[in-house]
């Protein structure tokens, strides 16, 4: 197994690390903000946001090539060459910190997760709200209606 393409892992996944840690930090900061329903900073997030996403795919992009080769380096179906696998016998100090990285980033990403379903829920609280307004406001009769 190539050293190098194992060094290369090592960094891709701490990379994700860096990029999903600021993305559970944005992800806290949207639920306050959007709780405050202030737009402003809502949209000021959303682009940070959408430039992590960006970076993350591209990362994700890497480090699923890396997968592949090692995958071929070790005759296997590229679906089966997980972290787990690729630490079964080995004992190189990289496949290690490879292991304990992606560990951190499945930690950080269940995280992200369950900050991002919270983050729906309020959203979906907020449309509740906006859609009990407009049915409370269409199903009255106007002011002037009513005096008539």
């Amino acid at each position: 197994m190539s050293e190098a393409v194992l060094r290369e892992l090592a960094q891709v996944l701490e990379e994700q690390v860096g990029v999903y840690q600021e993305l559970l930090e944005i992800a806290i900061k949207k639920e306050d903000i959007l709780r405050l329903a202030d737009v402003e900073a809502l949209e000021q997030v959303v682009k940070v946001e959408q430039g992590l996403i960006l970076q993350g795919g591209e990362l994700e992009k890497r480090r699923f090539t890396l997968q592949q080769a090692l995958a071929a380096a070790r005759g296997v179906p590229v679906e089966d060459m997980t972290l787990e696998k690729l630490a079964q016998g080995a004992e190189d100090p990289t496949v290690a910190l490879c292991l304990n990285t992606g560990e951190k980033l499945a930690h950080i990403i269940k995280e992200l997760e369950e900050r991002n379903e919270r983050c729906a829920r309020v959203i979906n609280e907020a449309l509740s709200l906006v859609k009990r307004t407009v049915e409370n406001t269409a199903g009255r009769k106007n002011l002037v209606d009513r005096l008539v």
